[in-house]
């Protein structure tokens, strides 16, 4: 009887112990995909009933993630998965957003946006051997998206899908650590929407970096009705600009310096180091608008400061 009593309590034992976690589907996560050589963030399923805008749709929940593996982002796709993962439309997605609350922004002390994206970005892809974005393990991400589904199709328990392309720490490559940073026309904070009145007009924003850097990829983006976007110079010299409309299109400029805008001793407007505007233009009546401009910018082998 004591013996059999004993085996029970091992058997059990064992059986406890060995038991595979139950892993939960209804939860945001974040992986390795060593086979895709990506970091993949997915964020809870949703449903997606056909022909319903965004406003209409119960959106994911924002995800605060911690990072698994010490790695270079040196590009990304955001797209919406199905039930099995398999890749569903992009006019699905409306926009996605992936923010360091750890770190400051280039130009605002607020928390530094890693990446965004909306259906029309379509992938984003840096020279691999030449830049990469740092992560660290153990730190933090807040993933966000907005989705709607304006097609004919019912998509139940999708997901919005962030796969970046990864390079894992102790390899040759990177050569540059590189930063992401933002700046927008309707900084610093608040809601970046606005009413855009008939005719011609045109918001700006001024600031100054907090470190210098120096440009290695730049793109902007606009919505409906914007007709120019331009980053320029303090002393007015045109760094882009971009006047193809609406778009997410990457206009290009490589090797500008940022510097913080210091006054030097005399006040020698010449030698004054840059600092930066950007400026959307409108050019028809409408409602409410954003204008924002997304770039990159190298820098030397530190962070941000907090």
């Amino acid at each position: 009887m004591t013996n059999r009593l004993l085996l029970g309590l091992v058997l059990l034992a064992a059986s406890s112990d060995g038991a595979a976690p139950v892993l939960d589907t209804a939860a945001p996560r974040i992986f390795r995909d060593a086979a895709a050589g990506t970091l993949v963030i997915d964020l809870a399923p949703t449903d997606l009933p056909a022909n319903t805008p965004h406003h209409m749709i119960a959106q994911p929940p924002v995800a605060t993630l911690e990072i698994p593996e010490t790695g270079f982002i040196y590009g990304f796709r955001v797209l919406v998965v199905d039930s099995v993962g398999r890749p569903l439309p992009d006019e699905l997605i409306h926009h996605f957003n992936l923010i360091d609350p750890d770190h400051r922004e280039l130009f605002l002390p607020i928390s530094r946006r890693l990446l965004a994206a909306g259906h029309e970005t379509g992938p984003i892809r840096l020279p691999r051997l030449l830049f990469g974005l740092p992560l660290r393990r153990g730190e933090h991400v807040v993933a966000s998206a907005m989705v709607e589904n304006l097609t004919a199709t019912s998509y139940p328990r999708a997901r919005v899908r962030l796969a970046m392309n990864f390079t894992p720490a102790g390899r040759p490559w990177p050569l540059f650590s590189a930063s992401p940073w933002q700046m927008d026309v309707a900084f610093p904070v608040g809601d970046k929407s606005f009413t855009l009145p008939p005719g011609r007009s045109s918001r700006s924003y001024q600031g100054s970096p907090i470190v210098p850097g120096k440009i290695v990829g730049l793109g902007g983006h606009m919505h409906d009705f914007g007709r120019v976007i331009e980053f320029v110079g303090r002393d007015g010299n045109r760094l882009a600009s971009d006047a193809a409309g609406p778009t997410d299109g990457p206009p290009a400029i490589l090797g500008a310096a940022l510097r913080p805008a210091r006054l030097p001793a005399g006040g020698d407007d010449s030698d004054r180091p840059t600092a930066a505007r950007a400026m959307c233009r409108g050019t028809k009546s409408g409602g409410r608008r954003l204008c924002p401009s997304t770039m990159a910018a190298r820098r030397r082998p530190r962070t941000l400061p907090v």
